[in-house]
């Protein structure tokens, strides 16, 4: 093991045959000393680097070495393998950090089933999962980019090869989408091993969950499911978002019902809500050479495909003016013969001796193409002392002395640009016979100069910019992309010519052929003509040969003569055919005639209405006037009628837009500038002024922007109302469906006591907790601050708009006069029982009530009032001119943008449930008691008393009439109960014992209990009250020696108290005396005023006693009074009313004979 830089790696040495290997690596060539240590050259590595460098441009992303280091430690691997390492390089594309868009993918090394993905999260760019450390570290052909982390080889393409022709692409399993895009999930685990994805190259990404599971990936439990296999059941909301989609909103509809809303940006049922990926629909807006790729919910990114370029929305092919492209001139008709380099020649030296030119070998030959030859050879060829010689149209050499020039060192190396002979050949032939006159070297040889650039050797990619090039002659050079039609082409001097060939190089530089001369105007345009005249003189035979007879004999003048006329070239002027002025192209600026050819001045001769030099100059008459040019014309403006002034730009004409509106439609706004009238339709019109049509937002297509279960209506020109449709409220541009209010009475009873009656008063209140504020100040008096305090002192809070909609909708429900009672129709139309004034009686009532249900059946309320957010409206159930200007529903006067204004206040408040015990029972609703017997049964605690009461009541006629006194409730009695504990299973007590436990007199609280009190049993037996304190001063009380633990446990008939053990009846009765007949009167006046003094003492004390037995914990007085009276009357809230009214008599007397009292109930024992 040999350790390497990389912490704690190792190379693996071993010896086969006498040789040393080093990871299966022979050493071919051992101690190579250095300085700093020793070189063992191997015959194995990664042969990247020349597949690399023979491509024109190539990205590469590079991990550090920290990020190798981790990579191999957790692979358990020697060294990075040949597959990662291609996996971490783009080919062909050159692509810095600019270039790298969020949601572009590029395809690797390893081909198109191995693409990289950048992303951008939180401003830092990814390449798939890996960040991208630092970049541009730019190489002479490439760019290169460090990442954090090794990238780990992703498949996401599985292309299948039908043919040999056609490839089928495919996308692995677990991908999607035409750019093979992961599955939601891990890539691992795709979907959360809860469902399956529709993958594949058409899939849409979405995982069909199993059962019992939901979400974009399936991570979430279904509806009303929870646990780890999603197979436990919830209710509604309460748990885990009521069973909806993370990304939905769960509402709660009904008790135990709900319903789920996708977020915005997803789409589905609520139950799933799949992210909207916009690229599956019309390419999500991108161009058709654009890459659609989905970035959030209903976000997307667009970018250009390679080769072109835009910002996504319009792609348009890169201009390839701005690359090199030597081998262009290969797409002609041909025929060529190519000799081309191997992509290694390129880095390798020749090994044979046979070369072309010495220095190229042909080692494969012959290759046909259809239009030329192809021989590949294994070395790059450039031309050698090649020099580009001027040929004039004939194609004879020229000498002009230029060649000396760019031969000199101190301007190479050099870039011409020579005319093509087509080029050549299509001057006048005048301008020819005087540019290649031998008189004329000099002018040729300037005008050579204007095709060379010094000190320069530049290449095609280089040519264009923005800044000119200098020729050797000092004149500016421009050069251009061609665009449209001509993308792709270099154009010289604003495109009066092309580049038709490219990089011809030379060792003294390179060369491109134009298509045209290059000319300065300054130097002059000689188009010098040629005239030939006979010479008379002698005259010799000649023969003629004639094609259509025989040869002919005759004669010809011996001599001719050839005279040069001098001449300039249209657009120039005698005698150095300088340029007319406004240049050779444009003479006169195209407004006159140039006294050119023989003319000496070279005067431009003016159209009407220009004059100077190049007839640049006009009169600067407005559009309201005429110049008055020409040789005899005084040079002025003539101005039209209604126009004045040195330029005729002065008004002095009447206003049309008073007469008949300028002609404009009445609708429109007339304005008028100078004598020209302009129309334009005023807001809320369209048209072009003279005719003007109503805008009916409503028929934009989109419905107005009302909500989708709204309808547009349009109210004028440009204006529009939404409202939302039937069963749903709202402003119309958000409604919900429509929740009215449900009594919760009907379930659960409301959380009262099952023996008590229910009363929803949220659900009877006619406004639905809506109600209306005003200022003690008087109307229109509070802010929106001074509204929401004015809510919040009576427990509410400011009202919102639905909420006033369903107040406004839902209105009272039953018909109620003004005095709140039933309405029957006969109190305001008399019947007399008379047939005929029955049946108009009748008429009359019908219509009445019909009326009175129209009033009440809504919310009416002309006073607007603040609502949630700060808007002001007011509710209205029926049309009427001064209020609301007939709008029925909602009057909406909007947001204001001033808190500050005063109005009133619409509050809301949830009213409570009114829970009240029902006859028989006493409780706070909550709680309800029934009759002494019942009660005993509630406890379990008291289960053996209990048992021995029913033996009792079923051993003797005694014991059913004491059973049937407990559930007497006509008659208040107290009841001493011993605990379980202190009345064993085995134990048994007599009825006697039984009967000594009540004291049928009156209820005794355990306040009344003081030491001393005597109670009379139902026996006639005495019960005797004690007390004692402990030294921590805490009193316990005894009723015959046994303790009282629990008391005051209320029943509709009496009252019972818990004690230690039961109580034993006396052996013998009390008697009674009488001692005469005067002492019996006596007694009984005595007991009757005890007992009338005694039933009062108890009356007050049941108004206003407070409970004191630990098990009932309310602090609500309960008012014994009512114990066992019938069904009670309503009572006032004052939470909810202006006023309190006085708590209600009770219905009778409790202390009137029992005889005289109704039984509750034909079953003694309720319960039972």
């Amino acid at each position: 093991m040999l350790a390497t830089s990389l912490q704690g790696n190792f190379l693996h040495l071993a010896k086969s045959d006498g040789n040393i290997t080093i990871e299966g690596a022979s050493v071919i060539d051992g101690d190579n000393a250095a300085t700093n240590g020793v070189i063992h050259i191997i015959n194995k590595q990664y042969n990247l680097a020349s597949v690399i460098e023979a491509a024109d441009a190539y990205t590469v992303f590079a991990p550090n070495n920290d990020a190798i280091e981790s990579y191999i430690q957790e692979k358990k691997v020697a060294t990075l393998e040949e597959d990662v390492l291609r996996y971490h390089v783009v080919l062909e594309e050159k692509l810095l950090k600019n270039d790298l868009h969020n949601g572009m993918h590029r395809n690797t090394m390893l081909g198109s089933s191995y693409p990289l993905g950048f992303f951008l999260r939180n401003d830092q760019l990814y390449v798939n999962e890996a960040p991208i450390n630092y970049t541009n570290a730019a190489t002479d052909k490439g760019v290169i980019h460090g990442l954090g982390k090794v990238l780990e080889i992703q498949k996401n393409r599985c292309d299948i090869n039908d043919t040999t022709v056609i490839r089928t692409r495919e996308c692995c399993a677990g991908y999607f989408g035409p750019q093979c895009q992961p599955c939601p999930g891990r890539a691992e685990n795709v979907c959360f091993g809860n469902g399956i994805c529709l993958d594949g190259i058409n899939g849409t990404g979405v995982c069909e969950c199993g059962e019992g599971f939901n979400g974009t990936a399936c991570e979430t439990c279904a509806e009303g499911k929870y646990g780890i296999h999603c197979d436990q059941a919830i209710n509604a909301c309460e748990i885990s978002n009521g069973g909806c989609s993370a990304k939905a909103v769960c509402k709660r509809t009904t008790p135990g019902r709900r319903v789920c809303v996708c977020k915005a940006g997803y789409a589905g049922d609520g139950i799933m809500c799949r992210e909207i990926n916009p690229c599956l629909e019309n390419n999500g807006g991108c161009h058709k050479y654009a890459e659609c790729t989905q970035t959030g919910p209903n976000q997307a990114i667009c970018n250009c495909l390679l080769k072109y370029t835009g910002d996504g929305k319009v792609c348009t092919l890169i201009d390839v003016c701005l690359t090199e492209h030597s081998v262009q001139d290969l797409i002609g008709p041909g025929p060529f013969t190519v000799l081309a380099p191997l992509s290694a020649a390129f880095d390798e030296e020749p090994r044979d001796t046979v070369f072309i030119n010495n220095k190229a070998k042909i080692i494969s030959s012959d290759i046909i193409s259809t239009n030329g030859i192809i021989h590949i050879i294994d070395k790059l060829l450039s031309p050698q002392n090649l020099l580009i010689t001027p040929k004039d149209a004939s194609g004879r050499i020229l000498d002009t002395g230029l060649l000396s020039v760019i031969t000199d060192p101190i301007h190479t190396p050099v870039t011409l640009f020579w005319p093509s002979d087509q080029a050549l050949q299509a001057l006048p032939p005048e301008q020819q016979a005087f540019l290649f006159n031998e008189d004329n070297k000099d002018k040729l040889k300037e005008y050579l100069k204007f095709h060379v650039i010094r000190d320069s050797k530049i290449l095609a990619v280089d040519l264009p910019r923005s800044a000119t090039w200098k020729t050797l002659q000092g004149s500016e050079l421009s050069v251009k992309c061609g665009a449209g039609s001509d993308i792709g082409e270099l154009f010289l001097n604003g495109q009066t010519c092309r580049i038709v060939q490219r990089e011809l190089l030379f060792d003294l530089g390179v060369a491109y052929g134009i298509d045209c001369l290059l000319i300065d105007p300054t130097l002059g345009g000689r188009c010098d003509a040629f005239t030939a005249f006979d010479v008379s003189g002698k005259k010799q035979k000649c023969l003629y040969d004639l094609p259509y007879r025989r040869n002919l004999e005759g004669c010809k003048q011996q001599c001719t003569l050839v005279i040069q006329l001098p001449k300039c070239c249209k657009g120039y002027f005698w005698p150095d055919c300088q340029a007319c002025p406004g240049g050779p192209d444009t003479p006169c600026n195209n407004r006159g005639v140039c006294l050119d050819y023989y003319s000496a001045t070279g005067q431009c001769k003016c159209n009407n209405g220009f004059n100077g030099t190049a007839c640049e100059l006009s009169c600067g008459c407005s559009d309201h006037g005429h110049c008055d040019d020409g040789i005899t014309g005084s040079g002025q403006c003539v101005c039209e009628l209604g126009w004045t002034g040195r330029l005729c730009d002065k008004q002095t004409v009447v206003d049309f837009c008073k007469q008949n509106n300028g002609g404009c439609a009445k609708v429109a706004k007339c304005s008028q500038k100078g004598t020209e009238v302009s129309c334009s339709c005023q807001k809320g019109y369209q048209g072009d002024g003279h005719s003007c049509t109503e805008i009916d937002l409503c028929a934009d297509g989109l419905n107005g922007r009302c909500h989708e279960h709204a309808t547009c209506q349009m109210t004028g020109p440009g204006k529009h109302k939404c409202k939302c449709k039937a069963h749903y409220v709202g402003d119309g541009l958000d409604c919900e469906p429509e929740q009215l209010p449900l009594d919760r009475c009907l379930q659960d009873n409301g959380q009262c006591h099952a023996n008590a009656d229910c009363v929803d008063l949220h659900f009877q209140d006619t406004t639905v907790g809506v109600f209306h504020l005003r200022s003690p100040l008087g109307q229109y008096k509070l802010t929106f601050d001074k509204a929401k305090e004015a809510c919040a002192k009576e427990a509410a809070t400011i009202a919102t708009y639905n909420q006033l909609s369903y107040a406004q909708k839902v209105g009272p429900h039953k018909d109620c006069d003004d005095d709140g009672e039933d309405y029957d129709g006969y109190d305001d139309i008399g019947y007399n029982g008379n047939d005929e004034d029955g049946v108009l009686a009748m008429m009359l009532r019908i219509m009445m009530v019909v009326m009175i249900v129209m009033v009440m059946a809504k919310y009416h309320l002309c006073s607007a009032g603040w609502l949630d957010s700060g808007r002001v409206a007011y509710p209205t159930s029926y049309a009427s001119q001064s209020c609301g200007s007939g709008v029925v529903g909602i009057v909406d006067y909007g947001t204001r943008s001033n808190k500050n204004e005063m109005w009133d206040v619409f509050c809301y408040r949830m009213k409570d449930v009114n829970c009240t015990c029902k006859a028989g029972y006493v409780g706070d609703g909550f709680s309800c008691s029934g009759n002494l017997l019942q009660v005993l049964m509630s406890f379990p605690s008291l289960t053996n008393f209990l048992t021995e009461v029913l033996a009792y009541s079923n051993s003797s006629a005694r014991g059913r009439a004491f059973l049937k006194h407990l559930t007497d409730l006509s008659i208040r009695s107290t009841l001493f109960v011993p605990q379980n504990s202190g009345l064993g299973e085995n134990e048994t007590l007599s009825g006697q014992d039984i009967e000594h436990h009540l004291s049928n007199v009156s209820i005794f609280f355990y306040n009344d209990l003081v030491n001393g009190t005597i109670l009379n049993t139902r026996l006639g037996s005495r019960l005797l009250i004690t007390s004692s304190q402990d030294q921590h001063q805490v009193e316990t009380r005894f009723v015959n020696g046994r303790a009282i633990l629990q008391w005051d446990i209320f029943a509709s008939n009496g009252i019972i108290h818990v004690i230690s053990r039961p109580l034993k009846a006396p052996s013998t009765p009390v008697a009674s005396s009488h001692t005469g007949l005067g002492t019996g009167v006596s007694f009984a006046i005595i007991l009757v005023i005890g007992a009338i003094i005694l039933a009062a003492y108890s009356y007050l004390r049941l108004n206003r006693r407070t409970t004191g037995f630990q098990r009932f914990e309310s602090d609500e007085d309960i008012d014994v009074a009512a114990l066992g009276k019938q069904q009670p009357e309503d009572i006032s809230n004052p939470m909810y009313e202006s006023t309190t009214s006085a708590t209600p008599e009770p219905s009778y007397n409790p202390f009137t004979d029992p005889d005289d009292q109704p039984l509750g109930s034909s079953d003694p024992l309720g319960a039972l």
